[in-house]
């Protein structure tokens, strides 16, 4: 009998085998993820121009925490790009200032609008956020004559399209967190920055940096 049985668990298990090669494998499983965006930004203009009659300096300085439209990832792929029209006021430092041999002025603003565009678009496998954003400060200019003027100086966004953006690449691996957040400077120098005269600039530079941060909202399996 014994050999019996023993031929008889042999067959089970390997009628178990055979069962077991037959089930078809699972479907892998597609993961739509939905972050809400968010970024910070801290941005330094420095423009020094000189001419026989004269010298000049502007300067700018201000911060900005802005929010862009919710991103859609499929298996870690961003689905479509997204951007948001920026309108806001921000406190901040801008000077403006001028001297010639008899005659000076200075200009001093705290306000600053920011305008234009900012968003994060799809780069192959990877994400580029461009924040695309000018900045018009207002304040007031006094002369050493003592006449007041509104200080109007323009420091505009430098890059076109994706220029200067920077670029993250992604994942499914990458972007499988609750929150990713990632560092950003961007850097524009000399005859790339706004303003730039090749007969009067001696110095330029535009600095922006901060930080582009994704929250996950919402998870889906299908």
């Amino acid at each position: 009998m014994q050999p019996l049985r023993r031929a008889y668990l042999l067959a089970i298990l390997a009628a178990l085998a055979a069962g077991l090669t037959i089930i078809p494998a699972a479907a892998a499983k597609t993961v739509v993820d939905t972050f809400a965006v968010t970024y910070d930004v801290k941005t330094t203009y420095d423009h020094h121009k000189a001419h026989p009659e004269f010298i000049g300096e502007d300067n700018l300085r201000y911060r900005l925490h802005g929010r862009l439209p919710e991103l859609t990832f499929v298996d870690g792929l961003l689905q479509t790009s997204r951007s948001a029209a920026v309108k806001a006021r921000v406190k901040g430092f801008a000077g403006s200032e001028v001297k010639q041999d008899t005659w000076s002025m200075n200009c001093i603003g705290k306000t600053i609008s920011i305008r234009g565009p900012a968003g994060v678009a799809r780069v192959g496998s990877a994400i580029a956020f461009l924040p695309a954003l000018s900045a018009e400060p207002r304040g007031t200019c006094l002369a050493s004559d003592g006449v007041r003027s509104p200080l109007t100086f323009d420091a505009a966004w430098p890059g076109e399209g994706l220029v200067g953006a920077r670029r993250f690449p992604l994942t499914a691996r990458s972007i499988d967190v609750p929150r990713w957040s990632k560092p950003f400077r961007i850097v524009f120098q000399d005859e790339k920055c706004p303003g730039y005269e090749p007969d009067l600039t001696i110095a330029c530079s535009f600095v922006m940096e901060g930080k582009l941060t994704l929250i996950r909202v919402d998870r889906e399996e299908r």
